[in-house]
């Protein structure tokens, strides 16, 4: 019974939508709670005698995990407590934020209780990643198709606005209320880059754990659609850094990659003006990424990150102890500071938020992870994951790192790496 709870809760993550927390008001301003982190909690409960065990008997610790939760302590915590008594505000909204994050730390119990940890066992995990997304991409995109269809959006609308029918929305970005219209609706913004680090994850996985040729190109195939139909510049750029990446790494094995690659790279650099016209109304996003190469100027998007940049910047470096510490994680407070409530990239949101401090504890993480690389295949996973959405995903997008797209993989990857380590040492089976 307790290893089906626990696969419910990981699967409730991408299967299930949000629950909103209240009803009025712009949706890309609400909040809501996924149905995996309930569960989640509850979860802790449920798994409090395997936690109790760890907590007194383990005598390993996963220094990934470690490092992971020190960033996040330093980058939400210590920085807005820190800013916050200078500005005389207490950062609530940062301190709830954190415990949020805290409570994807009883992953790696959900995960013992769900898969079993051996040298040659890999699959199962690699079978839930793909099952789950599979069906994910066909829910989504069903749900796409219905409400294009209903509200039939001008080409305007599919390029910049972030609705249900108007692009593809991932269920973890959507909410769902009987009582509105449409009663699915997006919540929050970034899903296309939510959507895009997913699906990332979701190829890294299949080209390291997918036997079948065949299945590979599809699986590739229907990451590659739901990522143009997200309409997620970054993540295009990310997917064809990895198309790219692993081509050159190893051309037999992923010959089918390489086609697709070209496929993908013909269409999107070298389509011509008058073809391209043509096709632009089924994929759009091309269009948005033409107008940001090859007009000579940025897009109203584009220029209002820079300014972003520049603004929140200069407040930064105005002052020696919000360059060492930062100006805080909570929104409410970096208004107050900067008249921005957030820093649409999240690299520069570590150095503005939360300053050398949690920089450093960043880049601590990041070693650690290049130096475990080569310890199993699930060390290999995540340093590819963290790698890959660092060059463009994480580089010029905001808090997809903080997102369930994000936590998951982190989280799960480094743990089964933990336990992989421990087999292969043949130590008994702990957990990070």
């Amino acid at each position: 019974m307790k290893k089906i709870f626990n696969f419910l809760v990981l699967y409730s993550f991408f299967l299930f939508p949000k629950i909103p927390l209240k009803t009025s008001g712009d949706p890309q301003n609400q909040q809501g709670v996924l149905i995996g982190e309930l569960l989640l909690i509850i979860s802790i409960f449920v798994n409090i005698k395997d936690i109790l065990h760890f907590l007194r008997y383990n005598k390993r610790f996963n220094k990934i995990l470690f490092c992971l939760f020190t960033f996040f302590f330093s980058y939400i915590v210590i920085s807005s407590l820190v800013s916050g008594l200078f500005n005389l505000y207490f950062p609530t909204n940062a301190i709830f934020y954190f415990f949020r994050i805290a409570i994807y730390f009883a992953l790696p119990f959900v995960i013992q209780n769900s898969f079993t940890y051996s040298r040659n066992n890999t699959f199962s995990f690699y079978s839930f990643v793909r099952s789950t997304y599979v069906l994910h991409s066909l829910i989504v995109t069903l749900i796409f198709i219905y409400y294009n269809l209903k509200i039939n959006p001008t080409i305007g609308e599919m390029l910049w606005v972030s609705e249900v029918g108007c692009r593809v929305i991932p269920l973890f970005g959507l909410a769902v209320n009987p009582f509105y219209e449409n009663i699915f609706y997006s919540i929050g913004g970034g899903s296309s880059n939510l959507l895009a680090t997913y699906s990332i994850f979701f190829v890294i996985c299949v080209y390291f754990f997918e036997k079948k040729k065949s299945l590979t190109f599809l699986f590739y195939l229907i990451a590659i659609s739901m990522i143009l139909l997200a309409q997620s510049r970054g993540g295009v750029l990310t997917i064809a850094l990895f198309l790219i990446f692993i081509s050159f790494k190893n051309f037999i094995r992923s010959f089918s990659t390489l086609f697709i690659g070209l496929i993908f790279f013909v269409v999107l650099l070298f389509l011509g003006k008058e073809k391209y016209d043509e096709v632009v109304n089924v994929i759009p996003i091309f269009q948005r990424i033409e107008t940001t190469i090859s007009d000579g100027e940025l897009d109203g998007s584009s220029s209002a990150r820079i300014i972003n940049y520049s603004e929140v910047y200069a407040i930064w470096k105005s002052n020696p102890y919000y360059i060492l510490f930062g100006l805080g994680f909570d929104e409410n407070l970096i208004e107050k500071i900067t008249g921005w409530t957030l820093v649409e990239s999240f690299f520069l949101s570590i150095i503005f938020y939360g300053g050398i401090v949690a920089s450093l504890s960043f880049l601590l993480y990041v070693y650690i992870i290049f130096k475990f690389k080569n310890r199993s295949i699930w060390n290999q996973v995540l340093f590819m994951f963290v790698i890959i959405n660092s060059v463009f995903n994480w580089s010029v997008t905001g808090g997809d790192f903080l997102s369930v797209a994000g936590l998951f993989p982190l989280i799960s990857l480094a743990t089964l790496a933990q336990n992989s380590e421990a087999n292969i040492d043949n130590a008994d089976t702990t957990i990070g």
